[in-house]
């Protein structure tokens, strides 16, 4: 099962590089949105596993929100691509029931290839 992760970043480049990132992963479908409210708007029409966002828009949600759709993580700057992969799995494990966390680890996920 695909998790659907959007990511909220008023920097075009950093939203190109988490693309790039995700691109070819099975398992990641990585969504953006430039400014809080349009991910607001997409928590709410998409509903993703969670949002990544910049520690700026996530300040000015939870401003206006008191509870957000789904969960929101800081998004860590600056990120390699496998510490922003990292980040990403570790939010998900943190999200995930324990069994379907042995489904997402490594081992069981070379076991599917």
């Amino acid at each position: 099962m695909a998790h659907r992760i959007l990511l909220a970043d008023p920097n075009k480049t950093v939203r190109l590089a988490a693309q790039m990132v995700f691109a070819k992963s099975a398992d990641i479908i990585l969504m953006t949105a430039l400014n809080s409210f349009e991910a607001l708007d997409k928590m709410h029409r998409l509903q993703p596993t969670l949002t990544l966002m910049d520690s700026q828009l996530a300040h000015q949600l939870r401003r206006n929100l008191k509870k957000p759709p789904c969960p929101v993580v800081i998004l860590e700057k600056p990120f390699t691509s496998l510490s922003l992969v990292d980040q990403v799995r570790q939010a998900l494990l943190r999200l995930l029931p324990q069994s379907q966390q042995q489904s997402s680890t490594p081992e069981a996920r070379e076991k599917n290839i």
